[in-house]
């Protein structure tokens, strides 16, 4: 019986470890997600690009660059922008300037909708680029995501990637979780 009850907590532990998140700090902000593969097939650099408020939003950026199993690389990238924005946007304006942006990015197969990111309503605009190097050769398809949505009153978070739904993007955003670590970031 002990040793059942020894090895029901070692997977428990085993458990806990894997589904450990990464967590990174950003200005003003705690950022912790987890893209379920291995801490070795990424690398994070958040990087902060900031202004004064007369002059605009604070912006900060947190890139991911993550390599899969058949050694392609893609790219993800979390966007905070803290003031200067309209934070009265709706899910649905948000989808459909995201919508207009895909298309004059030139993307296809555009489709937009709403959903909850971090317990806040947002939007979700999912599109194919096509990139051409040679002309003889096709193009590449590159299936790319973009998320939008607001985890504070003044701020703006807007997600890109190009990592595959269900291989580290869905995962991500279902982890994806954002609070601000000081009382002078408000």
């Amino acid at each position: 019986m002990q040793a059942s009850i020894s090895i029901l907590i070692l997977f428990c532990l085993m458990a806990t470890a894997i589904a450990e998140n990464d967590s990174t700090v950003m200005g003003p902000y705690q950022i912790s997600f987890d893209l379920s593969v291995s801490k070795e097939s990424y690398i994070i650099s958040p990087r902060e690009e900031t202004s004064h408020y007369d002059q605009g939003p604070i912006k900060y950026k947190l890139k991911i660059k993550i390599k899969n199993d058949t050694d392609s690389t893609h790219l993800m990238t979390l966007s905070l922008s803290k003031g200067g924005i309209d934070a009265s946007l709706t899910p649905k304006s948000m989808r459909m300037g995201m919508r207009e942006s895909f298309l004059k990015a030139g993307l296809i197969n555009i489709n937009t909708s709403e959903g909850v990111i971090d317990g806040k309503w947002g939007a979700i605009c999912t599109g194919v680029a096509q990139l051409k190097e040679l002309k003889f050769l096709k193009p590449i398809l590159i299936e790319t995501y973009q998320v939008s949505y607001h985890p504070f009153n003044d701020t703006t978070a807007i997600i890109t990637s190009t990592y595959p739904w269900n291989e580290g993007t869905m995962q991500f955003l279902k982890t994806l979780h954002i609070e601000r670590i000081n009382a002078t970031a408000s």
